[in-house]
């Protein structure tokens, strides 16, 4: 995965005035390379370090057609620990059963309330509230 490619799928849009990273995760997963996942995350870290604690609504859009293995689920835990004291509000779409059930455990993890929706535009009325 290229740094081309890493700036199209992390970049900040706004939806009524409010500032949105969005994080576009499909394709990520799409085949188990931790490698490829470790490097993805490493670049969106970059992004979020740059911002204020606790100053950032992300939306993370899903593909159903990722795949998790034990090390790509506890990649995708520290990822989501490391970023806690940067977000404000998260949430995703297109989640599967799965992704949901995952999901679980990171809000367990770390106490965020990460939530999923069924639509983009659902999902940034919610951040921009």
């Amino acid at each position: 995965m290229a740094n081309s490619e890493f700036k199209s799928r992390i970049e900040y849009i706004t939806h009524k005035g409010q500032r949105i990273m969005h994080i576009n995760h499909g394709g990520v997963d799409d085949l188990p390379d931790v490698e490829r996942t470790r490097t993805f995350f490493a670049h969106a870290r970059q992004k979020i370090d740059a911002q204020p604690l606790g100053s950032i609504r992300m939306l993370t859009s899903m593909s159903t057609q990722m795949r998790f293995n034990s090390e790509l689920a506890a990649l995708e835990r520290e990822f989501v620990q490391a970023n806690s004291p940067y977000m404000l509000k998260s949430a995703v779409v297109g989640a599967t059963a799965a992704m949901k059930a995952i999901m679980a455990t990171l809000r367990f993890f770390t106490g965020r309330d990460i939530r999923a929706f069924d639509t983009e535009e659902e999902a940034l009325d919610w951040l921009a509230e």
